[in-house]
């Protein structure tokens, strides 16, 4: 069975297995985190691939996932995709947070503290919401001196 690979940044692999026989499905479509040793394999093809978002912050950043800033592609707007899986990695010898945004949040987990020098990788279920006008933003907040490198990937639902 061939084998699509993108790897992204901060340790953080997408993969999605080829069936010769349902090539347009892309069957079975797997999420794999490395180094984390997890594994999951998606349960149809409701859900494709759209997003893979890097950020390296060092400062308190609300994100708004309707107007991401990309050198190459311009402005990307996320409205009606879903975070599938996210990387966080905080350096630095304090802690640092990830969570909702004040405005708009996007609920995709509880306000999250990642320890120093340390990193959480973290599969996220389908039931989560949809990228909107009223869900749209993730505050991340970097402990003094600390960097934190984030990497997310989103998807969207087949109409």
């Amino acid at each position: 069975m061939p084998t699509l690979r993108a790897t992204v940044l901060a340790n953080l692999i997408v993969e999605e297995s080829l069936d010769d026989g349902e090539l347009s499905g892309y069957y079975p479509r797997v999420l794999s985190l490395a180094n984390a040793g997890t594994s999951v394999t998606l349960p149809d093809s409701s859900v494709t691939l759209e997003h893979r978002i890097y950020a390296e912050i060092t400062a308190d950043t609300t994100i708004d996932l309707t107007a991401i800033t990309d050198t190459l592609y311009g402005t990307l707007d996320l409205t009606h995709e879903r975070l599938l899986a996210y990387s966080v990695k905080n350096t630095g010898h304090n802690s640092s947070t990830i969570g909702p945004g004040a405005s708009n949040p996007y609920n995709f987990a509880d306000s999250t503290t990642i320890k120093p020098n340390s990193t959480i990788c973290v599969y996220c279920p389908e039931d989560q919401p949809t990228v909107s006008s009223t869900q749209k933003t993730i505050r991340v907040q970097p402990g003094s001196k600390c960097a934190v490198t984030l990497v997310m990937v989103f998807g969207k639902a087949a109409l």
